[in-house]
Protein backbone atom coordinates (compact mmCIF):
# COMPACT_ATOMS: atom_id res chain seq x y z
CA UNK A 1 0.00 0.00 0.00
CA UNK A 2 1.44 3.34 -1.05
CA UNK A 3 1.96 6.00 1.67
CA UNK A 4 1.07 3.42 4.34
CA UNK A 5 3.96 4.33 6.64
CA UNK A 6 1.80 6.82 8.55
CA UNK A 7 -0.79 4.14 9.40
CA UNK A 8 2.02 1.75 10.39
CA UNK A 9 3.56 4.34 12.73
CA UNK A 10 0.29 4.77 14.64
CA UNK A 11 -0.22 1.00 14.90
CA UNK A 12 3.38 0.57 16.05
CA UNK A 13 2.77 2.98 18.94
CA UNK A 14 -0.36 1.00 19.92
CA UNK A 15 1.56 -2.31 19.89
CA UNK A 16 4.43 -0.96 22.01
CA UNK A 17 1.94 0.60 24.44
CA UNK A 18 0.09 -2.73 24.73
CA UNK A 19 3.37 -4.57 25.46
CA UNK A 20 4.44 -2.10 28.15
CA UNK A 21 0.99 -1.97 29.74
CA UNK A 22 0.97 -5.78 29.83
CA UNK A 23 4.24 -5.76 31.77
CA UNK A 24 3.01 -3.07 34.17
CA UNK A 25 -0.26 -4.81 34.94
CA UNK A 26 0.62 -8.51 34.79
CA UNK A 27 4.35 -9.09 35.32
CA UNK A 28 4.27 -8.90 39.13
CA UNK A 29 1.27 -11.23 39.35
CA UNK A 30 2.88 -13.75 36.99
CA UNK A 31 6.11 -13.76 39.03
CA UNK A 32 4.06 -14.57 42.15
CA UNK A 33 2.19 -17.28 40.25
CA UNK A 34 5.50 -18.76 39.04
CA UNK A 35 6.90 -18.85 42.59
CA UNK A 36 3.67 -20.43 43.87
CA UNK A 37 4.11 -23.17 41.27
CA UNK A 38 7.70 -23.84 42.33
CA UNK A 39 6.73 -23.81 46.01
CA UNK A 40 3.72 -26.05 45.28
CA UNK A 41 1.64 -23.74 47.44
CA UNK A 42 -1.80 -25.11 46.53
CA UNK A 43 -0.71 -28.75 46.86
CA UNK A 44 0.83 -28.11 50.29
CA UNK A 45 -2.26 -26.31 51.58
CA UNK A 46 -4.59 -28.99 50.21
CA UNK A 47 -2.55 -31.81 51.77
CA UNK A 48 -2.33 -29.97 55.09
CA UNK A 49 -6.08 -29.33 55.22
CA UNK A 50 -6.81 -32.97 54.44
CA UNK A 51 -4.41 -34.19 57.14
CA UNK A 52 -5.74 -31.80 59.80
CA UNK A 53 -9.35 -32.77 59.01
CA UNK A 54 -8.43 -36.43 59.47
CA UNK A 55 -6.90 -35.53 62.83
CA UNK A 56 -10.12 -33.68 63.70
CA UNK A 57 -8.51 -30.25 63.71
CA UNK A 58 -10.88 -27.32 64.15
CA UNK A 59 -11.61 -24.86 61.37
CA UNK A 60 -9.86 -22.15 63.37
CA UNK A 61 -6.68 -24.25 63.70
CA UNK A 62 -6.70 -25.04 59.98
CA UNK A 63 -7.06 -21.35 59.06
CA UNK A 64 -4.26 -20.36 61.46
CA UNK A 65 -1.88 -22.98 60.05
CA UNK A 66 -2.65 -22.02 56.46
CA UNK A 67 -2.05 -18.38 57.38
CA UNK A 68 1.38 -19.31 58.72
CA UNK A 69 2.22 -21.06 55.44
CA UNK A 70 1.09 -18.13 53.30
CA UNK A 71 3.02 -15.65 55.46
CA UNK A 72 6.23 -17.66 55.08
CA UNK A 73 5.69 -17.97 51.33
CA UNK A 74 5.16 -14.19 51.18
CA UNK A 75 8.49 -13.65 52.94
CA UNK A 76 10.18 -15.88 50.36
CA UNK A 77 8.60 -13.83 47.55
CA UNK A 78 9.80 -10.60 49.13
CA UNK A 79 13.35 -11.95 49.44
CA UNK A 80 13.39 -13.07 45.81
CA UNK A 81 11.86 -9.78 44.64
CA UNK A 82 15.00 -7.97 45.79
CA UNK A 83 17.17 -10.51 43.91
CA UNK A 84 18.43 -12.03 47.19
CA UNK A 85 18.18 -15.62 45.92
CA UNK A 86 21.05 -16.88 48.05
CA UNK A 87 19.29 -15.70 51.22
CA UNK A 88 16.30 -17.97 50.62
CA UNK A 89 16.37 -21.08 52.89
CA UNK A 90 17.36 -24.16 50.88
CA UNK A 91 14.39 -26.22 52.11
CA UNK A 92 11.98 -24.08 50.11
CA UNK A 93 13.34 -24.87 46.63
CA UNK A 94 15.11 -27.73 44.93
CA UNK A 95 18.34 -27.03 43.03
CA UNK A 96 16.40 -27.29 39.76
CA UNK A 97 13.90 -24.69 40.96
CA UNK A 98 16.70 -22.33 42.00
CA UNK A 99 18.21 -22.67 38.53
CA UNK A 100 14.88 -21.58 37.02
CA UNK A 101 14.76 -18.53 39.28
CA UNK A 102 18.36 -17.65 38.38
CA UNK A 103 17.47 -18.07 34.70
CA UNK A 104 14.70 -15.51 35.17
CA UNK A 105 17.05 -12.98 36.79
CA UNK A 106 19.72 -13.60 34.14
CA UNK A 107 17.44 -11.58 31.85
CA UNK A 108 18.80 -8.47 33.57
CA UNK A 109 22.36 -7.18 33.46
CA UNK A 110 24.45 -7.99 36.53
CA UNK A 111 24.68 -4.33 37.56
CA UNK A 112 20.94 -3.63 37.17
CA UNK A 113 19.24 -2.64 40.42
CA UNK A 114 15.49 -2.74 40.93
CA UNK A 115 13.87 0.55 41.94
CA UNK A 116 13.14 0.54 45.68
CA UNK A 117 14.76 -2.90 45.84
CA UNK A 118 11.69 -4.70 44.48
CA UNK A 119 10.96 -6.32 41.14
CA UNK A 120 7.25 -5.76 41.79
CA UNK A 121 7.75 -1.99 41.93
CA UNK A 122 10.36 -1.80 39.18
CA UNK A 123 8.16 -3.58 36.61
CA UNK A 124 5.69 -0.70 36.93
CA UNK A 125 8.32 2.04 37.01
CA UNK A 126 10.53 0.66 34.18
CA UNK A 127 8.44 -1.85 32.18
CA UNK A 128 10.76 -1.82 29.17
CA UNK A 129 13.54 -3.40 31.26
CA UNK A 130 11.35 -6.43 31.97
CA UNK A 131 10.26 -7.47 28.45
CA UNK A 132 12.93 -10.17 28.15
CA UNK A 133 12.23 -11.51 31.65
CA UNK A 134 8.50 -11.58 30.87
CA UNK A 135 9.19 -13.73 27.81
CA UNK A 136 11.35 -16.16 29.81
CA UNK A 137 8.73 -16.30 32.55
CA UNK A 138 6.04 -17.22 30.02
CA UNK A 139 8.30 -19.88 28.49
CA UNK A 140 9.07 -21.49 31.88
CA UNK A 141 5.42 -21.44 32.98
CA UNK A 142 4.46 -23.18 29.76
CA UNK A 143 7.22 -25.76 30.30
CA UNK A 144 5.79 -26.46 33.77
CA UNK A 145 2.51 -27.33 31.98
CA UNK A 146 0.78 -24.46 33.70
CA UNK A 147 -1.80 -22.31 31.93
CA UNK A 148 0.15 -20.22 29.43
CA UNK A 149 -0.34 -16.48 29.15
CA UNK A 150 0.27 -13.84 26.51
CA UNK A 151 3.52 -12.04 27.24
CA UNK A 152 3.02 -10.31 23.88
CA UNK A 153 -0.67 -9.29 23.63
CA UNK A 154 -2.41 -10.15 20.37
CA UNK A 155 -5.48 -8.67 18.74
CA UNK A 156 -7.34 -11.91 18.09
CA UNK A 157 -10.84 -10.63 17.36
CA UNK A 158 -12.26 -10.33 13.87
CA UNK A 159 -14.46 -7.31 14.61
CA UNK A 160 -12.65 -4.21 13.25
CA UNK A 161 -11.13 -2.01 15.95
CA UNK A 162 -10.60 1.73 16.00
CA UNK A 163 -7.81 3.14 13.84
CA UNK A 164 -6.28 6.61 13.65
CA UNK A 165 -6.98 8.79 10.62
CA UNK A 166 -5.10 12.08 10.36
CA UNK A 167 -4.97 14.61 7.53
CA UNK A 168 -2.12 12.81 5.75
CA UNK A 169 -3.89 9.41 5.84
CA UNK A 170 -7.20 10.95 4.75
CA UNK A 171 -5.56 12.73 1.84
CA UNK A 172 -3.50 9.78 0.55
CA UNK A 173 -5.63 6.71 1.39
CA UNK A 174 -9.23 7.95 1.18
CA UNK A 175 -9.19 10.97 -1.14
CA UNK A 176 -6.32 9.43 -3.17
CA UNK A 177 -4.64 12.80 -3.56
CA UNK A 178 -0.98 12.70 -4.61
CA UNK A 179 -0.20 16.07 -3.01
CA UNK A 180 1.30 15.27 0.39
CA UNK A 181 2.91 18.53 1.57
CA UNK A 182 1.55 21.85 2.87
CA UNK A 183 -1.94 20.45 3.30
CA UNK A 184 -4.77 22.77 4.35
CA UNK A 185 -6.55 20.74 7.03
CA UNK A 186 -9.84 22.59 6.74
CA UNK A 187 -9.98 22.04 2.98
CA UNK A 188 -8.97 18.36 3.16
CA UNK A 189 -11.40 17.50 5.97
CA UNK A 190 -14.13 19.65 4.44
CA UNK A 191 -14.29 17.14 1.59
CA UNK A 192 -15.56 14.37 3.89
CA UNK A 193 -17.33 16.08 6.81
CA UNK A 194 -18.88 19.34 7.98
CA UNK A 195 -16.07 21.07 9.87
CA UNK A 196 -18.55 23.70 11.14
CA UNK A 197 -20.82 21.18 12.88
CA UNK A 198 -21.32 21.24 16.65
CA UNK A 199 -19.06 18.22 17.23
CA UNK A 200 -16.13 20.02 15.58
CA UNK A 201 -16.40 23.32 17.51
CA UNK A 202 -13.61 24.37 19.92
CA UNK A 203 -13.98 23.41 23.58
CA UNK A 204 -12.35 23.97 26.96
CA UNK A 205 -11.05 27.09 28.65
CA UNK A 206 -10.62 29.99 26.21
CA UNK A 207 -11.80 27.58 23.47
CA UNK A 208 -8.25 26.39 22.80
CA UNK A 209 -9.18 22.70 22.45
CA UNK A 210 -9.71 22.47 18.71
CA UNK A 211 -10.06 19.81 16.05
CA UNK A 212 -6.63 19.70 14.46
CA UNK A 213 -7.04 16.97 11.89
CA UNK A 214 -7.22 13.62 13.71
CA UNK A 215 -10.09 11.21 14.37
CA UNK A 216 -10.44 7.61 15.60
CA UNK A 217 -12.98 5.35 13.91
CA UNK A 218 -13.94 1.73 13.30
CA UNK A 219 -16.26 2.63 10.43
CA UNK A 220 -19.30 3.08 12.68
CA UNK A 221 -18.33 5.05 15.77
CA UNK A 222 -16.14 8.14 15.50
CA UNK A 223 -14.11 9.91 18.18
CA UNK A 224 -12.94 13.42 17.33
CA UNK A 225 -9.54 14.29 18.82
CA UNK A 226 -9.29 17.89 20.01
CA UNK A 227 -5.97 19.33 21.12
CA UNK A 228 -4.50 22.58 22.32
CA UNK A 229 -1.57 22.15 19.91
CA UNK A 230 -1.06 20.92 16.36
CA UNK A 231 -0.21 17.27 15.73
CA UNK A 232 2.93 16.61 13.73
CA UNK A 233 3.60 13.63 11.50
CA UNK A 234 3.88 10.23 13.18
CA UNK A 235 1.95 11.30 16.24
CA UNK A 236 4.42 13.83 17.63
CA UNK A 237 3.51 17.26 18.94
CA UNK A 238 4.87 20.67 18.07
CA UNK A 239 4.99 21.86 21.63
CA UNK A 240 2.77 22.33 24.62
CA UNK A 241 3.41 21.99 28.31
CA UNK A 242 4.71 18.67 29.63
CA UNK A 243 2.23 16.61 31.57
CA UNK A 244 2.37 17.23 35.29
CA UNK A 245 2.75 14.11 37.41
CA UNK A 246 0.25 13.86 40.23
CA UNK A 247 1.62 12.29 43.37
CA UNK A 248 -1.81 11.10 44.46
CA UNK A 249 -4.95 11.27 42.35
CA UNK A 250 -7.40 10.66 45.21
CA UNK A 251 -6.53 11.60 48.78
CA UNK A 252 -7.14 9.40 51.79
CA UNK A 253 -9.25 11.06 54.47
CA UNK A 254 -6.57 10.08 57.00
CA UNK A 255 -4.32 12.65 55.32
CA UNK A 256 -6.81 15.51 55.55
CA UNK A 257 -6.42 18.22 58.17
CA UNK A 258 -8.94 18.69 60.95
CA UNK A 259 -10.33 21.86 59.33
CA UNK A 260 -10.99 20.02 56.07
CA UNK A 261 -12.66 17.15 57.93
CA UNK A 262 -14.89 19.49 59.96
CA UNK A 263 -15.82 21.43 56.81
CA UNK A 264 -17.53 18.30 55.51
CA UNK A 265 -19.73 17.68 58.56
CA UNK A 266 -23.20 16.60 57.48
CA UNK A 267 -22.18 16.18 53.83
CA UNK A 268 -20.21 12.92 53.75
CA UNK A 269 -21.50 9.77 52.04
CA UNK A 270 -19.74 6.53 53.00
CA UNK A 271 -19.48 4.09 50.08
CA UNK A 272 -18.44 0.45 50.16
CA UNK A 273 -17.60 -0.91 46.67
CA UNK A 274 -18.16 -4.59 45.88
CA UNK A 275 -19.14 -7.18 43.29
CA UNK A 276 -22.90 -7.59 43.68
CA UNK A 277 -23.56 -4.16 45.17
CA UNK A 278 -21.14 -2.14 43.07
CA UNK A 279 -21.73 0.81 45.40
CA UNK A 280 -23.39 0.58 48.81
CA UNK A 281 -23.89 4.19 49.91
CA UNK A 282 -24.88 5.50 53.35
CA UNK A 283 -25.06 9.14 54.44
CA UNK A 284 -23.28 9.95 57.69
CA UNK A 285 -26.61 11.17 59.16
CA UNK A 286 -28.44 7.92 58.35
CA UNK A 287 -30.31 6.34 61.28
CA UNK A 288 -32.58 3.35 61.81
CA UNK A 289 -35.62 5.65 61.78
CA UNK A 290 -34.44 7.81 58.87
CA UNK A 291 -32.44 5.62 56.53
CA UNK A 292 -30.36 7.45 53.92
CA UNK A 293 -29.06 4.55 51.85
CA UNK A 294 -28.61 3.92 48.14
CA UNK A 295 -27.49 0.70 46.43
CA UNK A 296 -26.14 0.53 42.90
CA UNK A 297 -26.10 -3.15 41.95
CA UNK A 298 -24.43 -5.11 39.18
CA UNK A 299 -27.88 -6.24 37.99
CA UNK A 300 -29.00 -2.62 37.70
CA UNK A 301 -25.90 -1.81 35.67
CA UNK A 302 -26.47 -4.83 33.37
CA UNK A 303 -30.04 -3.65 32.68
CA UNK A 304 -29.09 -0.03 32.05
CA UNK A 305 -26.12 -0.77 29.80
CA UNK A 306 -27.92 -3.72 28.10
CA UNK A 307 -24.72 -5.76 28.44
CA UNK A 308 -26.65 -8.92 29.33
CA UNK A 309 -29.05 -8.43 26.40
CA UNK A 310 -26.21 -7.98 23.91
CA UNK A 311 -24.34 -11.00 25.31
CA UNK A 312 -27.41 -13.22 24.89
CA UNK A 313 -27.91 -11.95 21.34
CA UNK A 314 -24.33 -12.79 20.44
CA UNK A 315 -24.58 -16.28 21.95
CA UNK A 316 -28.07 -17.23 20.75
CA UNK A 317 -27.78 -15.96 17.17
CA UNK A 318 -24.30 -17.26 16.44
CA UNK A 319 -24.29 -19.38 13.29
CA UNK A 320 -23.32 -23.07 13.42
CA UNK A 321 -20.34 -22.71 11.08
CA UNK A 322 -18.96 -19.89 13.25
CA UNK A 323 -19.35 -22.01 16.40
CA UNK A 324 -17.53 -24.88 14.68
CA UNK A 325 -14.75 -22.55 13.49
CA UNK A 326 -14.25 -21.06 16.95
CA UNK A 327 -14.22 -24.54 18.49
CA UNK A 328 -11.52 -25.79 16.12
CA UNK A 329 -9.45 -22.65 16.73
CA UNK A 330 -9.74 -23.08 20.52
CA UNK A 331 -7.72 -26.32 20.31
CA UNK A 332 -4.61 -24.25 19.50
CA UNK A 333 -2.98 -21.85 21.95
CA UNK A 334 -2.47 -18.32 20.73
CA UNK A 335 -0.65 -17.51 23.98
CA UNK A 336 2.18 -19.99 23.40
CA UNK A 337 5.77 -18.78 23.04
CA UNK A 338 6.77 -22.03 21.34
CA UNK A 339 7.45 -21.27 17.66
CA UNK A 340 6.10 -24.55 16.27
CA UNK A 341 2.90 -24.38 18.32
CA UNK A 342 2.32 -20.79 17.28
CA UNK A 343 2.75 -21.73 13.61
CA UNK A 344 0.07 -24.41 14.08
CA UNK A 345 -2.23 -21.76 15.57
CA UNK A 346 -1.65 -19.43 12.61
CA UNK A 347 -2.31 -22.24 10.12
CA UNK A 348 -5.61 -23.11 11.80
CA UNK A 349 -6.57 -19.44 12.01
CA UNK A 350 -5.94 -19.06 8.28
CA UNK A 351 -8.34 -21.97 7.60
CA UNK A 352 -11.25 -20.37 9.49
CA UNK A 353 -10.60 -16.72 8.60
CA UNK A 354 -13.03 -16.65 5.65
CA UNK A 355 -15.88 -17.98 7.84
CA UNK A 356 -15.14 -15.57 10.68
CA UNK A 357 -14.78 -12.53 8.43
CA UNK A 358 -18.04 -13.27 6.63
CA UNK A 359 -19.81 -13.23 10.00
CA UNK A 360 -18.04 -10.53 12.02
CA UNK A 361 -17.43 -8.09 9.15
CA UNK A 362 -21.00 -8.23 7.83
CA UNK A 363 -21.48 -4.47 8.41
CA UNK A 364 -19.16 -3.85 5.47
CA UNK A 365 -21.74 -5.40 3.14
CA UNK A 366 -23.77 -3.16 0.82
CA UNK A 367 -26.84 -1.60 2.42
CA UNK A 368 -29.09 -3.51 0.01
CA UNK A 369 -28.17 -6.79 1.71
CA UNK A 370 -30.14 -7.69 4.82
CA UNK A 371 -27.63 -7.84 7.67
CA UNK A 372 -30.23 -9.13 10.11
CA UNK A 373 -30.92 -12.27 8.08
CA UNK A 374 -29.11 -15.51 8.77
CA UNK A 375 -27.96 -14.59 12.29
CA UNK A 376 -25.86 -11.57 11.30
CA UNK A 377 -25.53 -8.90 13.99
CA UNK A 378 -24.30 -5.29 13.74
CA UNK A 379 -21.33 -5.89 16.06
CA UNK A 380 -19.75 -2.47 15.76
CA UNK A 381 -23.10 -0.73 16.25
CA UNK A 382 -23.69 -2.84 19.36
CA UNK A 383 -20.25 -1.89 20.65
CA UNK A 384 -20.98 1.78 20.05
CA UNK A 385 -24.38 1.44 21.75
CA UNK A 386 -22.70 -0.17 24.77
CA UNK A 387 -20.39 2.83 25.07
CA UNK A 388 -23.29 5.30 24.86
CA UNK A 389 -25.34 3.24 27.34
CA UNK A 390 -22.43 3.25 29.82
CA UNK A 391 -22.14 7.02 29.58
CA UNK A 392 -25.87 7.43 30.14
CA UNK A 393 -25.76 5.01 33.09
CA UNK A 394 -22.94 7.06 34.65
CA UNK A 395 -24.97 10.27 34.26
CA UNK A 396 -28.01 8.54 35.76
CA UNK A 397 -25.97 7.31 38.74
CA UNK A 398 -24.58 10.78 39.42
CA UNK A 399 -28.09 12.25 39.26
CA UNK A 400 -29.43 9.62 41.70
CA UNK A 401 -26.63 10.32 44.18
CA UNK A 402 -27.37 14.05 44.07
CA UNK A 403 -31.10 13.49 44.50
CA UNK A 404 -30.55 11.13 47.43
CA UNK A 405 -27.72 12.89 49.27
CA UNK A 406 -27.63 16.48 48.00
CA UNK A 407 -25.65 18.47 45.46
CA UNK A 408 -22.85 19.28 47.92
CA UNK A 409 -22.29 15.69 49.08
CA UNK A 410 -18.72 14.45 49.61
CA UNK A 411 -18.07 10.84 48.61
CA UNK A 412 -15.75 8.68 50.72
CA UNK A 413 -15.07 5.34 49.00
CA UNK A 414 -13.42 2.28 50.47
CA UNK A 415 -10.13 1.45 48.76
CA UNK A 416 -11.19 -2.14 47.98
CA UNK A 417 -9.87 -3.46 44.70
CA UNK A 418 -9.83 -6.88 43.09
CA UNK A 419 -8.36 -8.55 40.07
CA UNK A 420 -10.32 -10.26 37.36
CA UNK A 421 -12.29 -13.26 38.60
CA UNK A 422 -13.69 -16.06 36.47
CA UNK A 423 -17.40 -15.69 35.57
CA UNK A 424 -17.47 -12.12 36.92
CA UNK A 425 -17.36 -8.83 35.05
CA UNK A 426 -14.28 -6.70 35.81
CA UNK A 427 -14.78 -4.32 38.73
CA UNK A 428 -14.55 -0.58 38.05
CA UNK A 429 -12.14 0.75 40.64
CA UNK A 430 -10.21 3.84 39.66
CA UNK A 431 -12.52 4.21 36.65
CA UNK A 432 -15.54 4.62 38.93
CA UNK A 433 -13.70 7.17 41.08
CA UNK A 434 -12.64 9.19 38.05
CA UNK A 435 -16.17 9.14 36.67
CA UNK A 436 -17.62 10.45 39.95
CA UNK A 437 -14.93 13.15 40.12
CA UNK A 438 -15.66 14.12 36.52
CA UNK A 439 -19.35 14.48 37.43
CA UNK A 440 -18.38 17.14 39.98
CA UNK A 441 -18.21 15.17 43.25
CA UNK A 442 -15.44 15.51 45.80
CA UNK A 443 -14.02 11.99 46.06
CA UNK A 444 -11.81 10.67 48.86
CA UNK A 445 -10.55 7.22 49.82
CA UNK A 446 -10.64 5.34 53.12
CA UNK A 447 -8.56 2.33 54.12
CA UNK A 448 -11.00 -0.58 54.54
CA UNK A 449 -8.79 -2.57 56.91
CA UNK A 450 -10.99 -4.78 59.18
CA UNK A 451 -14.15 -2.77 58.45
CA UNK A 452 -15.96 -5.94 57.33
CA UNK A 453 -14.51 -8.01 60.17
CA UNK A 454 -15.59 -6.16 63.34
CA UNK A 455 -19.07 -5.57 64.75
CA UNK A 456 -20.05 -1.89 64.47
CA UNK A 457 -22.46 -2.22 67.40
CA UNK A 458 -20.44 -3.69 70.27
CA UNK A 459 -17.14 -2.51 68.70
CA UNK A 460 -15.31 -5.52 70.15
CA UNK A 461 -16.73 -8.67 68.61
CA UNK A 462 -15.57 -10.16 65.35
CA UNK A 463 -17.99 -10.94 62.56
CA UNK A 464 -18.23 -14.40 61.02
CA UNK A 465 -20.05 -16.13 58.20
CA UNK A 466 -22.34 -18.87 59.49
CA UNK A 467 -25.16 -19.66 57.07
CA UNK A 468 -24.64 -22.65 54.77
CA UNK A 469 -26.58 -22.60 51.51
CA UNK A 470 -26.71 -24.58 48.30
CA UNK A 471 -24.08 -23.38 45.87
CA UNK A 472 -25.81 -20.80 43.63
CA UNK A 473 -23.53 -21.78 40.73
CA UNK A 474 -24.87 -25.03 39.19
CA UNK A 475 -21.59 -25.80 37.41
CA UNK A 476 -19.76 -25.91 40.78
CA UNK A 477 -22.31 -27.87 42.81
CA UNK A 478 -20.68 -31.23 42.16
CA UNK A 479 -17.37 -30.04 43.63
CA UNK A 480 -18.76 -27.58 46.23
CA UNK A 481 -22.41 -28.49 46.96
CA UNK A 482 -22.67 -26.19 50.01
CA UNK A 483 -21.07 -22.77 50.48
CA UNK A 484 -21.13 -19.96 53.05
CA UNK A 485 -23.50 -17.03 52.56
CA UNK A 486 -20.81 -14.40 52.10
CA UNK A 487 -22.97 -11.32 52.56
CA UNK A 488 -24.58 -12.37 55.87
CA UNK A 489 -22.51 -12.04 59.04
CA UNK A 490 -23.08 -12.42 62.77
CA UNK A 491 -21.25 -11.13 65.82
CA UNK A 492 -19.33 -13.65 67.94
CA UNK A 493 -19.28 -11.48 71.07
CA UNK A 494 -21.51 -12.93 73.83
CA UNK A 495 -22.09 -9.47 75.35
CA UNK A 496 -23.48 -8.33 72.01
CA UNK A 497 -25.72 -11.43 72.06
CA UNK A 498 -27.07 -10.49 75.51
CA UNK A 499 -27.86 -6.97 74.32
CA UNK A 500 -30.04 -8.43 71.59
CA UNK A 501 -31.72 -10.86 73.98
CA UNK A 502 -32.61 -8.08 76.42
CA UNK A 503 -34.71 -6.35 73.78
CA UNK A 504 -37.01 -9.32 73.09
CA UNK A 505 -39.31 -11.45 75.15
CA UNK A 506 -37.99 -14.76 76.44
CA UNK A 507 -39.22 -17.60 74.28
CA UNK A 508 -38.49 -21.27 73.77
CA UNK A 509 -36.70 -20.45 70.53
CA UNK A 510 -32.94 -20.52 70.15
CA UNK A 511 -31.14 -17.35 71.25
CA UNK A 512 -31.00 -14.68 68.58
CA UNK A 513 -27.68 -13.45 67.27
CA UNK A 514 -26.97 -9.98 65.98
CA UNK A 515 -26.89 -10.31 62.19
CA UNK A 516 -25.30 -7.92 59.73
CA UNK A 517 -25.32 -7.27 56.05
CA UNK A 518 -21.62 -7.17 55.15
CA UNK A 519 -21.85 -3.88 53.26
CA UNK A 520 -23.94 -2.23 55.97
CA UNK A 521 -21.43 -3.27 58.65
CA UNK A 522 -18.57 -1.87 56.55
CA UNK A 523 -20.22 1.53 55.99
CA UNK A 524 -21.10 1.84 59.69
CA UNK A 525 -17.46 1.19 60.53
CA UNK A 526 -16.48 3.76 57.88
CA UNK A 527 -18.59 6.27 59.80
CA UNK A 528 -16.89 5.42 63.09
CA UNK A 529 -13.49 5.98 61.47
CA UNK A 530 -14.65 9.32 60.03
CA UNK A 531 -16.01 10.52 63.39
CA UNK A 532 -12.80 9.44 65.14
CA UNK A 533 -10.65 11.35 62.66
CA UNK A 534 -12.73 14.47 63.24
CA UNK A 535 -12.53 14.09 67.02
CA UNK A 536 -8.86 13.26 67.58
CA UNK A 537 -7.22 12.96 64.17
CA UNK A 538 -6.67 9.20 64.43
CA UNK A 539 -8.36 5.99 63.36
CA UNK A 540 -9.81 3.82 66.14
CA UNK A 541 -7.15 1.40 67.33
CA UNK A 542 -9.15 -1.66 66.26
CA UNK A 543 -8.98 -0.45 62.63
CA UNK A 544 -5.21 0.15 62.62
CA UNK A 545 -2.81 -2.25 60.98
CA UNK A 546 -0.47 -4.29 63.15
CA UNK A 547 3.23 -3.97 62.49
CA UNK A 548 3.67 -7.05 60.34
CA UNK A 549 5.24 -7.51 56.91
CA UNK A 550 2.65 -7.01 54.23
CA UNK A 551 1.79 -9.88 51.93
CA UNK A 552 3.03 -9.49 48.36
CA UNK A 553 0.04 -11.30 46.92
CA UNK A 554 -2.91 -9.54 48.54
CA UNK A 555 -5.36 -7.77 46.29
CA UNK A 556 -8.08 -7.23 48.82
CA UNK A 557 -6.69 -3.96 50.19
CA UNK A 558 -4.71 -1.15 48.65
CA UNK A 559 -1.36 -1.44 50.40
CA UNK A 560 -0.47 2.15 49.56
CA UNK A 561 -2.97 3.26 52.20
CA UNK A 562 -1.75 5.67 54.87
CA UNK A 563 -2.51 3.32 57.76
CA UNK A 564 -0.11 0.66 56.46
CA UNK A 565 2.95 0.65 58.68
CA UNK A 566 6.49 -0.38 57.97
CA UNK A 567 7.40 -3.99 58.49
CA UNK A 568 9.02 -5.08 61.75
CA UNK A 569 10.88 -8.28 62.61
CA UNK A 570 8.63 -11.00 63.95
CA UNK A 571 9.28 -13.95 66.19
CA UNK A 572 10.77 -17.01 64.53
CA UNK A 573 8.13 -19.64 63.82
CA UNK A 574 8.37 -23.30 63.04
CA UNK A 575 8.26 -23.99 59.33
CA UNK A 576 5.03 -25.87 58.50
CA UNK A 577 6.17 -26.35 54.93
Amino acid sequence: MKYAHQIASYEMVKIVTAYLNGVKVQFGNKVRMFLNLLLKKNERIKALKSEMKKNEGTEKEIVATIKTITEQISKVKLAISSRSIEDVPKEFFSSNDLDKIRNLFDSYSTDYRFAKGSIYYDCKANPLKHIKAYYRLSSMCEALQNKSFNCFPLRKGFIPSYMTIDTYILNTQILKNSIISHLDKEVVWGAVLDVRSKAMKPQGERRIMKFRGTIYTDGVGVSVLKQSYDTMKKGGSSGGKPKSIKAEEFQYIEKLGKEELLAGVGKCVLIDPGRRDLLYCMHEKSTVENKMIYRYTSNQKAIETKSRKFRKLRNNLKRDEVIAAELSLSHFKSSTVNKDKFIEYLQERAKVTHVMKAYYLNEDRPAAEDQGAGGFLPFRKMKFSSFINQQQADKRLAKKLRERFGNDSILILGNWSAGKVKYHEPIRGVGMRRMLAKEGFQVYLLDEFRTSSLCPSCQNGELETFKKVQNPRPYQREKYPVVDRHGLLRCKNQQCLKAVMSTIETTDKAPLRRLWNRDMAATLNFRQILFSLRANGERPERFCRSKKPLSTGSKRKDMSSPSASTSQPTKRQNNPL
